[in-house]
């Protein structure tokens, strides 16, 4: 099967198998934990399961910590829509959403062609009331390398890796946790 035949491919075969001059973008929903409503007639069915005892959850205090599934299931549904509007190459993970795009094809003299861009994205989404962040703040446009889930995926040399900021962080919380421990880590 190839890149183009619409089926749901993990993300990692999505980058290594990456035609050339494919794009990718990252958005983030805001305060996805905050823009899930519980129905009334919901609540007593939102229970939680605490030292062997149950309790109605009347309201996700903890996020969706006590109420899985609340932010999955419309997150899943935005990338049916997506999907519906041939925007088909789309991974989320909770509120962070990653979309691909493939060249219409190439012609030398002429400038590169896409499908579609963020603003045909925002037109399908904006009806429904999805609150992204503003891109500037969380997220990216499409290009050929996109930081999503932490990560830095290069879609032109087909490879993962950690961003210099967050590989400092993870070393820094490595050398603390060793210098700190007085017996051998396994």
């Amino acid at each position: 099967m190839s890149f183009y035949d619409g089926v749901s491919y993990s993300l990692p075969y999505k980058v290594s198998s990456a035609p050339c001059g494919m794009q990718a973008a990252s958005l983030d929903i805001q305060r996805a934990y905050h823009n899930s409503p519980i129905a009334p007639i919901h609540k007593p069915f939102l229970a939680v399961s605490w030292k062997d005892d149950i309790y109605v959850g009347h309201v996700a205090v903890e996020g969706l910590a006590t109420a899985r599934g609340i932010q999955g299931a419309p997150a899943d549904a935005l990338l049916d829509i997506l999907g519906h509007h041939g925007i088909e190459h789309v991974f989320k993970w909770v509120d962070d959403v990653v979309i691909f795009r493939v060249l219409n094809g190439i012609s030398f003299g002429t400038p590169p062609s896409f499908d579609f861009d963020l603003s045909s994205i925002f037109r399908i989404m904006d009806p429904l009331g999805v609150l992204w962040h503003p891109i500037e703040t969380k997220g990216q446009d499409f290009g050929s390398s996109v930081k999503y889930v932490g990560f830095l995926w290069d879609l032109d040399h087909r490879r993962v890796s950690l961003p210099d900021k967050k590989c400092l962080k993870l070393l820094s919380k490595i050398n603390a946790f060793l210098a700190a421990s007085s017996s051998p880590v396994t």
